[in-house]
């Protein structure tokens, strides 16, 4: 591991507040750390200042995990809440492990529609990463109910139940083992972690099955994250800083990424859609709100508007994509083949099965999905263009390194925790304003401005806005 050497002269007040903090067995520490301000520098500086106790670092994602380690001491063990469970139970299953496809659930449980397979898997996926020791009521897709009637919903929990059974079954293979459904057998099973201190990083984008994990611990607890960066409810995640009752709350709000430049628009936005009290201070050296010049980084809401950016942009610069899977475009050749009345040419099992674009659309709009409703857009925007042949044009200008590009092409969602020096916005976000006046906040779900605030919150030396965030920036100045 690494050996950080955080002298106690390089810390702002608000961490040398929070590495002084002493805390008994039952505290929790809560720590609401805005983007850029430090957060890892304060956990590693809190266990340095404790060498003769041993710390366990809870990473949201595997690449933060191995980040941590090279950043933190060597009193300190990181690990994500998955890979604390696989030696026990996930182990078991590392011959199945993965998500089951919603053809597989209505071939497992001989289900005819589709829509209610989809429901069953739903009900299963939010008892797996709820805090709950069994399947309830609780656990059901409240989208079903809109998208059937009760008198012809089956009992949704029985066959959730039924589907669990099969997956923890050693001997399915063909229902697999979801990578939350073994998390979810450690965390009933109740396990003692045996440290002198818990630190949970992300907080605000834990599932509560992890949050339920560590509140159950019997020693100290470091809860740290940004209630403003949740982006992961659609993944079942909760704002544990807000379910955890805390004995302590402190905060870290000198983003040392960016000056007061992009401090300040992130504060009107916070403040006039979420009033948020609490300002961020720019310390950082650089930050202004000017055009890019290639190379740059373009950050979208959604695949779909990475799409059109792609579309935009092949012709005259090279791109890449953040994250091994870059653009579903084998998901967008089936999408454009269902529309082109070409069925036998779709290769996805599942998108193969609505035999027509219609049919997928109407799946789409029932089950509320958002990634197949996602695929909809990109296939009715493009209808008059030979996909398959633009998506070919598109993959002769993308080279595999980001570095050697001149465009980087990501969501905001798998932008998140990362930093650049020079960044566009796409122009898919939720739109601040509408018709010359400010969008009424009670219709915007808190969610889309958090997405928007990580957006803004990326870059280190240029930014530039869409044209939304030009007219807000008119409208509040």
């Amino acid at each position: 591991m690494g050996q950080t050497k955080t002298t106690e002269n390089k810390l702002t007040d608000e961490q040398k507040a929070i590495v002084k903090t002493n805390l008994d067995k039952q505290d929790i520490l809560k720590i609401i750390a805005f983007a850029g301000t430090g957060k890892t520098t304060t956990l590693a500086s809190y266990a340095l200042n404790r060498p003769n106790q041993r710390f366990l670092y809870v990473a949201f994602n595997k690449s933060m995990q191995l980040d941590a380690q090279r950043k933190f001491p060597d009193n300190v063990r990181c690990r994500t809440s998955h890979a604390l469970a696989f030696p026990r139970f996930g182990s078991k299953y590392k011959h199945k492990l993965g998500n089951p496809r919603v053809h597989t659930v209505a071939e497992a449980l001989e289900l005819t529609r589709f829509d209610v397979a989809k429901n069953v898997w739903d009900t299963l996926s939010n008892y797996l990463v709820s805090g709950d020791r069994s399947i309830g009521e609780q656990h059901q897709p409240s989208a079903s109910a809109k998208a059937n009637p009760l008198k012809s919903q089956p009992d949704l929990i029985s066959l959730a139940r039924k589907l669990w059974e099969m997956m923890c079954d050693e001997d399915n293979d063909y229902v697999s083992m979801p990578h939350d459904g073994y998390l979810k057998l450690y965390q009933i099973s109740e396990p003692e972690l045996r440290y002198h201190g818990i630190l949970l990083d992300e907080a605000q984008d834990t599932n509560p099955a992890t949050a339920a994990l560590i509140q159950q611990q019997n020693c100290p607890r470091i809860l740290v994250g940004d209630p403003h960066q949740q982006i992961y409810r659609f993944r079942g995640a909760i704002d544990a800083m807000q379910e955890v009752r805390e004995t302590t709350t402190m905060y870290l709000t000198h983003s040392f990424r960016f000056n007061q430049t992009y401090a300040d628009l992130a504060n009107q936005i916070l403040q006039t859609f979420k009033n948020e009290l609490q300002r961020i201070k720019g310390v950082g050296q650089t930050g202004s709100l000017e055009p890019v010049n290639v190379p740059y980084t373009l950050i979208a809401r959604t695949n779909a508007g990475l799409f059109d950016e792609a579309v935009s942009h092949y012709h005259k610069h090279s791109i890449a994509y953040l994250g091994t899977q870059g653009l579903p475009f084998s998901s967008i050749k089936d999408g454009y083949f269902l529309n082109e009345g070409k069925p036998e040419k779709v290769r996805d099992p599942f998108l193969k099965r609505f035999g027509d674009f219609y049919t997928m659309k109407e799946y789409a709009k029932s089950a509320d999905d958002f990634e197949l409703l996602s695929l909809c857009k990109v296939i009715e925007t493009y209808e008059t263009v030979d996909i398959p042949g633009l998506i070919e044009r598109i993959k002769k200008k993308t080279v595999q390194n980001p570095s050697q590009a001149d465009v980087i092409l990501t969501t905001t969602h798998k932008a998140k925790g990362l930093e650049f020096d020079h960044v566009k916005l796409a122009d898919d976000f939720i739109p601040l304003v509408k018709d010359d006046t400010l969008n009424d906040v009670d219709k915007i779900d808190p969610e889309e401005i958090n997405l928007l605030y990580v957006a803004i919150t990326r870059s280190r030396k240029k930014l530039e806005l869409n044209e939304d965030l030009e007219n807000f920036m008119e409208l509040i100045n």
